[in-house]
């Protein structure tokens, strides 16, 4: 199975450091990342290797994502 094919949601608060790494090993395997957050403040470079970031604000508007 081709790595393309996969898609990875990541849900958090603010992601920290270990997130942005694990991000860059799937990244560079290939493998589509989505980053749901409410911010972006700890590792603004995951911006880089994230195929969407999504804001969440509450979490009655994170439910609804889901």
């Amino acid at each position: 199975m081709n790595n393309t094919s996969f898609r990875v949601l990541m849900i958090h608060t603010n992601p920290c450091i270990r997130v942005l790494k694990e991000v860059k090993a799937l990244y560079k395997k290939g493998i589509y990342i989505d980053v749901l957050c409410k911010e972006l403040s700890l590792t603004p470079e995951l911006k880089k290797y994230a195929n969407f970031i999504y804001r969440w604000t509450t979490f009655e508007s994170l439910q609804k994502f889901l």
